[in-house]
């Protein structure tokens, strides 16, 4: 019996993942995640993990022996920045598995929520007085982008 030497994760186009962070995604979008595992006699099972939960274990051998599993994750959310996704191999229950790791790094979908909000009429007397509006973003990334637009006698700000 021989441990699994090596585990590599890819990324949805082949390609090795640098410094182990996968991303940025936009909010909603779909990934596939490749662990391949090179070595082993047997050939080892391949599984995903976020922390102790079993995500995926349809890991299939490929022609050259390697064994791989293609974990999709479907309409990415807010839920996912900074998740970590392990992947594992193994092929008996003398040895540890060897794993390795990946985090999603995410651009989630700017909202404005609508109790957070606030409407400022000024009276006819500040109309010509210059006044400042602060505005609070929660942490953000990226950051929002935020425009103030003057028209007429209103302000505005978009965002």
């Amino acid at each position: 019996m021989v441990p699994p030497e090596k585990l590599v994760i890819l990324d949805d186009k082949g390609s090795h993942i640098p410094h182990y962070n996968l991303g940025p995604y936009n909010e909603g979008s779909s990934v596939d995640i490749t662990c391949v595992a090179t070595g082993g006699r047997p050939p080892p099972r391949v599984t995903w993990w976020q922390e102790n939960a079993l995500l995926d274990d349809s890991f299939e051998q490929l022609s050259d022996g390697r064994v791989q599993n293609i974990h999709k994750l479907e309409r990415l959310g807010r839920r996912h920045l900074n998740t970590v996704f392990t992947c594992q191999a193994s092929n008996n229950n003398l040895v540890a598995p060897i794993s390795s790791a990946v985090t999603i790094d995410m651009n989630p979908q700017h909202t404005l929520s609508k109790k957070k909000t606030s409407t400022i009429t000024p009276e006819p007397a500040l109309r010509e007085q210059q006044f400042s509006l602060y505005l609070a973003v929660s942490p953000s990334s990226p950051p929002p982008p935020i425009c103030a637009c003057a028209q007429q006698s209103t302000t505005s700000l978009a965002l």
